[in-house]
């Protein structure tokens, strides 16, 4: 992936919306960008809770908060989301 981070980040969220949740691999797969890279963005999202984890006994899988939401909303950049 070749764009900035805000796009990167709203990426993500967009996958989780439609997706989610999901772990780690499936997001890495569909949005086809490093691991490393995508731990990263990942923390940084769950910091400013965008983004929650959710655990269960085997494996762990990402969803959209409240606040990723209103943040693609805002942005504008997924057209199944309604303003």
């Amino acid at each position: 992936m070749n764009c900035s981070k805000l796009e990167e980040y709203i990426t993500i969220l967009q996958t989780l919306l439609l997706h989610g949740p999901i772990s780690l691999t499936e997001i890495e797969s569909l949005i086809r960008i490093e691991r490393f890279e995508l731990i990263n963005d990942l923390a940084f999202l769950l910091e400013q809770n965008a983004v929650t984890k959710k655990f269960s006994d085997e494996s762990s899988a990402y969803v959209a908060a409240p606040l990723g939401v209103r943040l693609v909303k805002y942005f504008g950049l997924n057209p199944l989301m309604k303003k």
